[in-house]
């Protein structure tokens, strides 16, 4: 029997993120690849109905309105980047909060007197306004290699807008615009988070050149424990952190206060372990140590992670720096996504030599 089209394998499983309010069991990373090798791949299987995909060489990526979430981000015969569950769910009328997870924009801080406020106006931890987590966003503009995005207005006024755009075939560029729609001075940052899939690891750049980059928490103990499970700094600068191997109880919350960047090394499902794949996201305008120095004072920081291996929860975050926006003004920051072909976590293998290609190369080579 011949097979020549597009398939799409939505994984099922038991997560165990119905601790938290809203969120649903069902597992649902897909990846996408062709039943024959010959085939073009990347054609067909959205992520979500609602779901616009743009495309360039074999890499592709999908945003979806419905969730304002980047749902996808994956290369022929590849996994998805970007780990995802609850795609089959809406979210919920009473603003409660659902792990999508995905790729997706926040509003730092979080906390403390210039934080996050409820509809009565009251400061807030948790959740997220829902205007600035979930939308729905509307696509407001795309072209072959670029989707332009919108956000209701959040609670405090501001707009968020964003352009994805596969500015080569191994690179997306994320620009995250934030437009205060209040007559007030606002000052925020920037806050741009990918959740991490529990088979992958994240890289969290620890050295560069002769600085050290220092791990801090605001909860007790959080940065000792980390510190205990990276692995050793390599000649590149970076320690490893294999998600698979975490098993303690609760989430810890890590900052780091070294240069904006971060990377996660996904590998190929067990059925297609041909190879793995970097992803390294880096902001575009490196930020300043004052910079840094700030977030940290406002509790965030430039890098961060959040683990909580009971709930499969792993989220892999950056910060730009803190501004002053005017009432009528904006503010943007771009982040580089650059994907790197990695048959192991070595991090060597991101360089330029690595960069994804064009076109892959036969179905059964290696890589």
């Amino acid at each position: 029997m011949k097979l020549d089209r597009v398939r799409v394998m939505v994984l099922t499983g038991i997560v165990g993120a119905s601790g938290i309010a809203g969120c649903s069991s069902v597992h649902t990373d897909l990846y996408l690849f062709p039943e024959n090798p010959a085939s073009t791949g990347l054609l067909s299987g959205l992520s979500r109905p609602d779901a616009s995909r743009i495309a360039r060489g074999q890499l592709a990526v999908e945003y979806s309105p419905d969730i304002d979430r980047i749902t996808f981000l994956g290369v022929r015969n590849g996994p998805n980047l970007v780990h995802t569950v609850n795609l089959d769910r809406d979210p919920a009328d009473d603003g409660s909060y659902t792990f999508y997870g995905g790729g997706y924009t926040w509003v730092a801080p979080q906390g403390g007197e210039l934080g996050w406020r409820n509809e009565d106006g009251e400061l807030q931890n948790w959740p997220p306004d829902p205007a600035m987590d979930s939308g729905p966003s509307s696509v407001v503009g795309r072209s072959m290699h670029r989707l332009l995005m919108e956000n209701p207005r959040s609670r405090d006024g501001l707009v968020q807008r964003k352009t994805i755009e596969l500015t080569a075939v191994h690179e997306l560029t994320l620009t995250y615009e934030l437009v205060n729609e209040s007559e007030d001075t606002v000052r925020r940052a920037h806050w741009i988070n990918t959740a991490a899939s529990p088979d992958s690891i994240i890289a969290i750049r620890l050295r560069e050149g002769e600085s050290a980059a220092q791990l801090y928490a605001t909860e007790e103990g959080h940065a000792e424990r980390l510190g205990s499970l990276l692995s050793a700094v390599d000649d590149n600068g970076w320690a490893l952190l294999k998600l698979s191997d975490l098993h303690f109880e609760g989430g810890i919350k890590v900052y780091t206060d070294g240069p904006a960047e971060i990377a996660i090394w996904v590998p190929n499902p067990d059925w297609l372990r041909t190879r793995g794949f970097w992803l390294h996201r880096a902001l575009a305008e490196p930020m300043e140590v004052e910079q840094r120095n700030e977030l940290r004072t406002l509790g965030e920081g430039p890098v961060a992670v959040y683990l909580n291996p009971g709930l499969e929860l792993f989220e892999a975050e950056l910060y730009g720096p803190v501004v002053d926006i005017d009432g009528g003004d904006s503010a943007a920051l771009t982040e580089i996504w650059t994907v790197y072909v990695a048959p192991t976590p070595l991090t060597r293998f991101m360089s330029e030599e690595h960069r994804l290609p064009a076109q892959p190369k036969g179905f059964f080579e290696s890589r």
